[in-house]
């Protein structure tokens, strides 16, 4: 087996290790080094699929928001995401115009190494919290709820 083979699994299980610590249930494939997991933050659910990525060496979290945005409102949505995403030192939203979804990722690279057990719980963390800040102004927005000129208020709050 190669040595990136090895890292990642080392980084699989570590990522494992760090559910299990906090008690969280998740469906293991280790055949493709993916697993996938669910929480609930103050309001809405939150799926999320970690991914090792054997070949690049990349640990990938990332979650689609509970919401399609309105073919109409996308143009708008566009730049919400684009505002959003300078708040960010790390991870990122993501929006697909085609669809009207939006996903959040945050990514750590492993070449020539690991990531340790205090990298994960901080990935995993800053998706949870930056999930959880988001996906109901999103939400909110593509019901309706929630103006454009409401979100950048809220934004810049």
């Amino acid at each position: 087996m190669s040595e990136n083979i090895h890292r990642s699994i080392a980084v699989y299980e570590e990522l494992k290790g760090v559910l299990n610590s906090l008690e969280w249930k998740y469906e293991e494939h280790e055949e493709d080094l993916t697993i996938a997991f669910s929480g609930r933050g103050d309001d809405l659910p939150m799926k999320i699929v970690a991914t090792v990525d054997k070949d690049i060496e990349l640990l990938n979290i990332r979650s689609r928001m509970p919401c399609k945005i309105p073919e109409e409102k996308r143009i708008e949505a566009a730049l919400m995401i684009c505002a959003t995403n300078k708040q960010f030192m790390q991870g990122t939203f993501d929006f697909d115009a085609g669809s009207g979804d939006i996903y959040y990722y945050i990514s750590n690279t492993f070449i020539g190494g690991t990531l340790s057990k205090e990298a994960i719980e901080y990935m995993v963390a800053a998706t949870t919290f930056i999930i959880d800040k988001y996906n109901d102004k999103f939400f909110m927005f593509a019901k309706g709820m929630m103006s454009f000129e409401q979100y950048f208020e809220w934004l810049a709050k």
